[in-house]
């Protein structure tokens, strides 16, 4: 089964491409709101809770579970019975 980007031929690509660098962005900066947003979250909660570098991927793994699940709004009950 291929993907959509699979199935796409090199011209309409390179096409597609070309638009791109054709087109100004007239919100530079603005595009990656959200992205950036979740990286000063990150930052700032890293900074204000850890310190420990030798436990930094256990850190990151843990604040990805925790942004993964901050717009459940069932309470720790409904989830462990699922």
């Amino acid at each position: 089964m291929q993907t959509a980007l699979e199935e796409l031929s090199k011209e309409e690509v390179i096409a597609a491409f070309r638009r791109l660098e054709q087109e100004k962005s007239e919100k530079k900066g603005k595009n990656f709101r959200l992205l950036h947003r979740c990286i000063m979250m990150f930052k700032a909660w890293l900074r204000g809770t850890h310190h420990s570098v030798s436990l930094l991927q256990a850190y990151i793994n843990e604040y990805t579970w925790r942004f993964n699940r901050h717009s459940m709004k069932e309470g720790i009950f409904e989830n462990l019975i699922r």
